[in-house]
């Protein structure tokens, strides 16, 4: 009896609708080639993973079949923090270099290596991807600084390192990074790409000292065509005002701007500088020192008024209060508010979709 054959057109439909059911991706894969090719490219373009033993298995099948480590797109490792689990050691990091030779195709690269010993696995040259997108927790040093030298397609780093402050920082070459457009981790490392790379959004850990911080964003005037948001961590109280007014100076067309402590007091300075920022659509305050912090909507609904009196470009407010983020934006012509519960600054994505 003779069978009908499906199109290659219409196996790709069909596995297109059940992209994000890889239980059924794999049942399809197992009835003929057509769908199998079709499936894999959909089942391995994505890989997420946690577990050492379930990374090792993955790996394992990409090197075993070169044909299924060019559908890769995106590799995703974060490592678990658990305190009664030993560290991966250095097979398992031999394993991951293989692999990242073995993914030439690779656009999005999220590793998280917990005891920042093994950035060596990016000191090899046959890596050949060209990333768009890497998230890395690593130490900062010379195999990850020759790693981004030759990703020159970088649009995005998001990088969490263990500095010593008092050790000398490597410097990354001025020729690196000509597209990166986006840099979220530690000022000392950020500062290094102010003067080279067209950056529209920073997030920055302030990890200097107080004179230092200030100078630093004395440079952000480099930045003022390009940059459109930008977020500072941890930014003491103390030098908030100072800080503020070289920004405002610096860079007034700035979009987004956070998380800056809001003072109980005295808050006309703060305001003064908020008149310099016309563009200004959106701000992330720290409200949480207050006693006690605003936790009422009336309360919060009087500091936007206050806020949108002398900044009235804002669209769109969040007030934080430890991890609870109170968050107000403007529509249809009227305030809304919304209360996000178990949140951390760190991973607030407002000030790079601005």
């Amino acid at each position: 009896m003779q069978t009908l054959a499906l199109s290659p057109e219409l196996c790709g439909k069909i596995v297109d609708f059940l992209s994000n059911r890889h239980r059924d991706l794999l049942s399809l894969s197992l009835t003929c080639k057509t769908f199998q090719r079709e499936a894999e490219i959909r089942l391995y373009s994505c890989l997420n993973l946690t577990h050492p033993e379930t990374t090792l298995s993955a790996c394992d099948s990409l090197l075993s079949n070169e044909r299924l480590a060019l559908h890769v797109r995106i590799f995703v490792y974060n490592e678990i923090m658990d305190n009664d689990s030993p560290r991966p050691g250095t097979q398992f990091w031999s394993q991951i270099q293989r692999v990242l030779i073995q993914m030439v195709n690779l656009e999005t690269l999220i590793l998280s290596d917990l005891s920042y010993s093994n950035s060596w696995i990016f000191g090899t040259p046959n890596i050949q991807f060209r990333l768009r997108e890497v998230r890395l927790r690593f130490a900062w040093d010379a195999y990850v600084m020759q790693f981004f030298e030759s990703q020159t397609n970088l649009r995005s780093i998001h990088f969490h390192d263990s500095l010593d402050r008092e050790d000398v920082i490597p410097q990354i070459s001025p020729q690196a990074l000509p597209n990166l457009q986006l840099f979220d981790g530690s000022m000392i490392i950020g500062f290094q790409l102010l003067s080279f790379s067209p950056l529209t959004h920073l997030q920055l850990i302030v990890d200097c000292e107080h004179e230092a911080v200030l100078e630093i964003l004395s440079h952000f005037a480099t930045l003022r065509k390009t940059l459109r948001g930008l977020s500072l961590l941890d930014i003491p109280e103390e030098i908030t005002h100072r800080a503020l007014d070289i920004i405002s100076r610096g860079i007034p067309e700035i979009r987004h701007l956070g998380l800056f402590p809001y003072p109980v007091n005295a808050r006309h300075e703060f305001h003064e500088v908020l008149m310099r920022m016309h563009s200004l659509q959106s701000i992330e305050l720290d409200v949480g020192r207050w006693n006690p912090p605003p936790y009422a909507k009336p309360s919060q609904r009087v500091l936007i008024s206050e806020l949108c009196l002398f900044c009235p470009s804002l669209k769109v407010v969040m007030l934080w209060m430890g991890h609870t983020r109170a968050r107000w934006a403007w529509v249809n012509n009227q305030w809304h508010s919304f209360i996000d519960p178990r949140q951390l600054p760190q991973h607030s994505n407002v000030w790079c979709s601005v």
